[in-house]
């Protein structure tokens, strides 16, 4: 998703001028193709075509801007698959993107803290705390006693890249519930150490 954002993002920078014009509907479809219906069937003899020359075309009732930098910043919240080949993409823009990437931050912030490292360790000691809790849960469910030595950090590696995604995919959960699976996941390995040392 990171190459997805950073060209939107290009595109906002280059300013492209955004044209919004009505076309008979043959003319269009010879023009620009069928691409046009991306976002579903338009009726009517005439459409509206909002272009952003050299990048794309749609067919659209709704009003736009006049060139892409008025969009501001995107940020892409998160993808879902919809079907083979189909990946719902959601995503914010402008000063809701900015409230966005405050709220990003804050979360790793908090994330950090909770597992006492800096923001850019911590997936990798959020992996430390998952395979721990993986590993007490199964020794409680069996009675296996362990070493608290299996229970001890080390210095977790840097991670460049989205931070707040890449935990999200360690602890398999949702951005937005980062903060609450590891409390989750400390609050349980605690418990199940009492049991298992």
């Amino acid at each position: 998703m990171g190459e997805i954002e950073e060209t939107a993002n290009k595109i906002v920078r280059e300013k492209i001028e955004v044209r919004k014009k009505f076309y008979p509907r043959n003319e269009a479809e010879k023009k620009f193709g069928m691409r046009l219906y991306q976002g579903g069937a338009v009726p009517g003899k005439n459409i509206r075509v909002v272009e952003i020359k050299g990048k794309d075309a749609q067919a659209c009732g709704g009003t736009h801007l006049n060139n892409t930098g008025e969009t501001g910043k995107i940020r892409i919240i998160k993808a879902s698959k919809i079907q083979d080949g189909i990946v719902r993409i959601t995503f914010t823009a402008g000063k809701a993107a900015e409230r966005n990437e405050e709220n990003v931050s804050e979360v790793l912030g908090e994330a950090a803290e909770l597992l006492g490292v800096e923001v850019e360790e911590v997936p990798g000691r959020a992996r430390d705390v998952f395979e721990m809790w993986k590993k007490a849960r199964k020794a409680a469910k069996k009675g296996i006693h362990l070493d608290d030595s299996e229970f001890q950090f080390g210095r977790p590696e840097k991670f460049q890249g989205d931070v707040l995604q890449k935990t999200a995919e360690v602890l398999q959960t949702q951005k937005e519930h980062v903060v609450n699976t590891l409390k989750r996941f400390l609050k349980e390995l605690e418990e199940m150490k009492e049991k298992i040392l």
